[in-house]
This record gives structure tokens, sequence and C-alpha cells, in this order.
């Protein structure tokens, strides 16, 4: 009898146990499809709105619809008559050949933009990157994921991100006068790449529904 009942045992728990796992399989993966999805949604809304052709607006739109009170007196850029106008015009110049020129690179051999020189000594990592500690800005960092099904809990955080190649600009001209008081930027990258740190937590389901429960 009892060899007997230690077969039927070995069967019914076999059965279980496939079963479990047909049903274990079937949920982790809906939930890494859920996760997939909505990290991808998060990142797409994210950037979404940087990408597409700019908008054909003219720049001065806004300085052109400008109508100040006769008793204010607006700074020209392009007046370097007066001595603040000369004066303005003078820093933005310096400015210019001092970021935006080929100067000496002291860690690199040869030449570089004054602007990637001044990142790297102030800015970047040593591995050329530059960090944000989101887990110290936003207290343990910033959740990207929180599920709670049958199957388990996950918690999915966004603990740093690495921007990597802001160093790498071929163009920089921060503050160029294309009006009387208007100022225009263009700024060119070779590359830029974006690193994300994140944290995946997985534990079972506390739920009354929980497929698999302690007794």
């Amino acid at each position: 009898i009892g060899w007997l009942l230690d077969k039927f045992d070995d069967l019914i728990s076999n059965v279980v146990e496939d079963e479990i796992n047909d049903i274990a399989c079937q949920e982790l993966d809906s939930l890494a499809t859920s996760m997939g999805e909505d990290f991808l949604k998060f990142a797409g809304d994210l950037i979404n709105e940087y990408l597409g052709d700019l908008p054909n607006e003219d720049p001065l739109a806004a300085e052109n619809a400008l109508d100040p009170p006769g008793d204010v007196d607006l700074l020209n850029f392009k007046d370097t008559g007066n001595v603040i106008g000369e004066w303005f015009d003078d820093i933005m110049e310096e400015a210019d050949k001092m970021l935006g020129d080929q100067q000496d690179d002291p860690i690199n051999s040869g030449t570089d933009l004054g602007i990637n020189i001044l990142f790297r000594d102030l800015l970047l990592d040593d591995d050329g990157a530059l960090t944000i500690d989101v887990g110290k800005i936003l207290s343990g960092g910033a959740i990207l994921l929180n599920t709670h099904d049958k199957l388990t809990q996950t918690v999915m955080t966004l603990k740093a991100v690495k921007c990597f190649g802001l160093d790498t600009l071929t163009k920089f001209e921060p503050l160029v006068s294309i009006g009387n008081f208007t100022l225009q930027n263009e700024l060119k990258w070779e590359y830029l790449t974006i690193e994300a740190d994140i944290e995946i937590k997985i534990k079972p389901s506390s739920r009354d529904d929980a497929i698999i429960s302690n007794p």
C-alpha cells in the first residue's frame, strides 16, 4: 500500500508542478512584455517632443511684436556704437574665441574646441560621461514601473543616467545676434549616447488570489 501511495503522490506532484510551471511562464512572459512596453513608452514620451522637423517659424517674430513702454530702453545687440552695446559685443567675441575656436588640449594630443575642453575639466567623469545620480536627487530613484499581479510584485527604478559625447561638439555658437533684440544659438555634436542604470526588484505576489501562496 505504501509504495502505491508514494507513486500516486509523485504522479500528483508532477502534474501540479507542471501546471504551476506553465502558469508561471505565462505570467512571466506577460510581465516581461508589460515591463518592456512601459519602459519604451516612458522613453518615447521623453524624447518624442525633440524629434521631427523644427517648426517653420520666424525667429524674429517675438522681436517684431515687441511694443515696450516709452520709458524702457532695450539693449540693442546690433548697436555697438554705445558703451553697453560695445561692451556686450566684446564679451561675446571673446567667449566665442575661448569656447568656439580650437584650443590646445592639455589632456589629449592636438587641439579641440574650447567648450569640449571645459566640459572635460568641469563636468565629465574620467570615462567621459556626465553622470546624473537620480537616486540622490529623487531619494532612491525615479519609479518607472510598479506592478502587482497574481504572480509577482515588480518595481523598476531609474537609479542613474549617463550621457556620453558631450565633449564631441563640432560647432558651438551660443549667442549670435540675428536681430536688434534677438539671440540665436547653434550647437552640433558628433554623437550623444544615453546610458541608464535601472534596478528591477521582483518578489512573490502577496495578493489573496496569488498563484503561489505561503501557507
